[in-house]
């Protein structure tokens, strides 16, 4: 015999809208408007959830983990919400100098991550564009080459890109994915 609670709650079950799509994993919204909800392969999950956990201050805060109901081979992650929308806007605005002088973002992180000369010549020229900007690109600088190491396994090409990253509550850079 079928309840009137559970009546009750299919009638109120509304599909997510998904907010974002990796490789991977798919991102929804969570209730909690400040979390994310990232879902995937248990077997891709596992690779880099405890990363995330071990470097709160690199990475989006992992608050739950759990195997999505019915799905054997899904597990979900809640993470904490990050402002991707400022960090793109910063981002572009990065690019954007760099290109004036023909390098991309990562190329001028690589550069600078084995010629100390080269990157403050990039992060001068930045500065007297924006100083601004030039700090976000020390802060995403130090981001990228802390989070470098943990690539391993599967993942250890460096998936680069502005989707990968977002600004917490306090304005600190951290990553959403690797």
């Amino acid at each position: 015999m079928i309840k009137l609670v559970d009546i009750l709650k299919e009638l109120n079950t509304k599909p997510k809208q998904m907010l974002a799509q990796g490789f991977e994993h798919n991102v929804f919204p969570s209730l909690n408007p400040d979390k994310v909800i990232k879902v995937g392969e248990t077997e891709f999950v596992k690779k880099w959830v405890k990363d995330f956990q071990s470097r709160p201050d690199l990475f989006a805060i992992v608050s739950k983990v759990g195997n999505v109901k019915g799905y054997e081979d899904l597990t979900y992650v809640e993470l904490e919400r990050l402002d991707t929308e400022q960090f793109t806007v910063d981002f572009e605005v990065l690019e954007s100098i760099l290109e004036e002088i023909h390098y991309d973002v990562l190329e001028a992180i690589k550069i600078g991550e084995k010629d100390e000369k080269r990157w403050n010549q990039f992060y001068e020229y930045i500065k007297k564009q924006d100083e601004e900007i030039a700090d976000f690109f020390v802060k995403l600088y130090n981001n990228v080459v802390e989070t470098k190491p943990f690539k391993k396994g599967l993942f250890k090409t460096y998936d680069f890109h502005k989707g990968q990253f977002g600004y917490d509550k306090d304005h600190k850079i951290k990553m959403l994915d690797y």
